[in-house]
């Protein structure tokens, strides 16, 4: 799965309410979270839990500057990249 967003339409409330304290607590950026677990959440497709703070990211790693990567946790595991970019 994939997903695009514009860091302005990233609220800070809808991003507390779907994700837990420890992916809060080590996100790089909070504005990562939700493009994040979308993304996941999406990639899960036939397996999606019924709603998506049901998944969990987690492990962030910092690959380049502006380049992250993640694990998912759900009724499967994966991996993902966030790119942050500037328009």
């Amino acid at each position: 799965g994939w997903d695009i967003e514009l860091k302005e339409r990233i609220k800070d409330q809808v991003i507390e309410r779907v994700c837990g304290k420890d992916e809060l607590k080590y996100a790089p950026l909070k504005s990562l979270l939700w493009p994040a677990k979308e993304a996941f959440f999406k990639a899960l497709e036939d397996e999606q839990p019924e709603v998506i703070n049901q998944v969990t990211i987690t492990d962030w790693k910092a690959l380049t500057p502006g380049l992250w990567s993640f694990r998912g946790l759900g009724p499967r595991n994966g991996e993902g990249l966030v790119l942050d970019v500037e328009p």
